[in-house]
């Protein structure tokens, strides 16, 4: 049997290695269609940290996803395609892809503006919270940030 691994799956986590290393001792023709989008872990800290590192690395991203559905295409047939550990987009066909990274680009560009907007308004209204973020900035920005996130959600939707 001949089985493809596709994704953007880390080669290095434990529950991958366990899948790949028991298809292969099942007798499978095991065959990675692999691409990596992110370093580690800290790559996805320092984009939750500057938002605008985020844009960059959608374009990352698009090339990272045009090379696997070219592996994919010169793999040939395969019995069964397996998801080892999913990434956020392996699921979407190449054809998707494209419009799935508009339609990001539009609704992070739409969430950044109605946070910043919201923040600065949140800021004016409680100006002790606005002198604790000051105060830290780096202990305080990424949870002042997903409040700020939080409640304009929260607003949106009462």
């Amino acid at each position: 049997m001949r089985i493809c691994t596709y994704g953007t799956y880390d080669l290095q986590q434990p529950r991958t290695r366990v899948i790949l290393e028991g298809l292969r001792r099942a007798g499978a023709d095991v065959v990675l269609c692999h691409a990596d989008l992110w370093k580690d872990t800290s790559q996805k800290v320092h984009l939750a940290r500057h938002p605008a590192a985020l844009l960059r690395q959608l374009a990352v991203a698009r090339g990272v996803y045009q090379t696997l559905a070219r592996q994919r295409r010169s793999l040939g047939a395969c019995d069964v395609v397996v998801y080892p550990h999913m990434g956020q987009f392996d699921l979407l066909t190449p054809e998707e892809l494209a419009p799935f990274f508009i339609l990001l680009a539009v609704a992070g560009n739409d969430t950044t503006r109605t946070a910043t907007t919201l923040g600065m308004h949140l800021l004016s209204q409680f100006p002790d919270q606005r002198r604790i973020w000051q105060d830290d900035i780096e202990g305080v920005s990424t949870t002042a940030v997903e409040e700020i996130v939080r409640c304009g959600y929260w607003k949106a939707n009462s």
